[in-house]
């Protein structure tokens, strides 16, 4: 567990408790009360994004090429990747919700449908491709730097930083 007291971060580094991170998350959705009109309330649960979180971690740590040192909640991702990873997979989840509970009603010429699914799985796809394409090449970079013994220079290191969990 971390300690304030005892750690030291490196200078790009900021601690961020999961309260943050879940805020972040929200804010990149857009998942706020106000906004779900339909839900009246968030469309993802605290519980929901904290598996997402662990989810990503999950496949952080066993996605091609492996580096040496694995990510935690206190080594873990830069910042941006962490969140696209984390909304890829409550996306996932979304997905498979609406597939679940679309509905498609007809009455006489008039068709009326809830399914959204398709749009979802076309941003979920683009999302996806995108994410993993970024964070293979932070992979990349990262065993590079560490193949080297943390010589070689990647503007990945300048673009994101990273950040440590106060769980």
């Amino acid at each position: 567990m971390y300690d304030p007291n005892k750690d030291h971060y490196p200078p790009n580094q900021k601690a961020i408790t999961m309260p943050e991170l879940i805020g972040m998350i929200r804010r990149k959705l857009r998942d706020f009360p106000e906004l779900n009109r339909l839900t009246e309330g968030y469309e993802s649960k605290d519980e929901d994004i904290e598996q997402a979180i662990r989810l990503a971690f999950s496949y952080a740590n066993n996605t091609p090429p492996l580096i040496l040192q694995q990510f935690t909640y206190v080594m873990p991702l830069p910042l941006h990747l962490l969140l696209d990873l984390v909304i890829v997979e409550i996306i996932q989840s979304l997905v498979m919700f609406h597939i679940r509970n679309g509905l498609t009603a007809n009455d006489g010429n008039l068709t009326f449908t809830t399914d959204k699914s398709e749009k979802w799985l076309m941003y979920l796809n683009l999302l996806k491709n995108d994410v993993q394409a970024r964070f293979t090449n932070y992979k990349i970079s990262r065993n590079m730097e560490e193949g080297m013994g943390g010589s070689v220079s990647s503007e990945y290191a300048i673009l994101a930083g990273s950040l440590i969990l106060n769980l």
